[in-house]
């Protein structure tokens, strides 16, 4: 069974359905749904997660076109930080990976996301960690991670869509997502925690 979600946020529509049950996977849903043009990608994302209080989720999907992408990449081998760089041209997105998570507003933890731009809601608020692979005119793939901020500042326009964004999110409903600083990385990193709940039979 489906249900048919339409979904408006943020300035957004898309239509979403949502799988009630998804096959060989025990407390995990699919919600599929299209970001139109001139939706910026990643704050489209977000707000759907803000938008259905999912509390762990990782994209499995996502396929379509952007005007212009800004991504943090890896770790240069002298020593630095790593580059920011924007790209303002045409670009298919090639794949989307990553893990997003929704706070209610009351939750202390991670108090400065709602300032990072995309994902802010007064019910809420939206951690996540994603990369992206994109191909340019050539043929040519670039690919790193995806920004909220840049220079503290939030933004929520660094991914405007072209065509459409095509998007499919597997929610984990056995565990919630959070994110602490790691000792060894240095970065807030994730964290699982499974919730107490009923095993069903099919699961076991």
């Amino acid at each position: 069974n489906t249900d048919v979600i339409t979904w408006h946020g943020l300035g957004m529509a898309a239509e979403a359905v949502k799988s009630d049950e998804t096959p060989n996977t025990c407390g995990a849903l699919v919600h599929s749904f299209r970001l139109k043009p001139g939706d910026d990608l990643i704050g489209g994302i977000s707000a759907y997660v803000a938008e259905h209080k999912i509390r762990a989720c990782h994209v499995v999907s996502c396929v379509g076109s952007l005007n212009r992408a800004t991504l943090r990449l890896a770790k240069p081998k002298q020593p630095g930080k790593e580059r920011v760089v924007e790209r303002d041209e045409g670009f298919e997105i090639c794949g989307l990976t990553g893990t997003l998570e929704w706070y209610p507003a009351e939750n202390a933890d991670g108090v400065a996301e709602p300032k990072a731009g995309a994902g802010a809601s007064p019910t809420g608020y939206v951690k996540k960690h994603l990369h992206i692979a994109l191909s340019d005119e050539n043929g040519a793939i670039w690919g790193g991670h995806c920004l909220s901020s840049l220079d503290g500042r939030p933004c929520d326009s660094l991914y405007p869509i072209y065509t459409t964004a095509e998007v499919a999110l597997l929610v984990d409903e056995s565990v919630t997502f959070s994110r602490e600083k790691c000792a060894l990385s240095g970065w807030p990193e994730l964290v699982v925690q499974a919730k107490r709940r009923k095993v069903d039979a099919h699961c076991v």
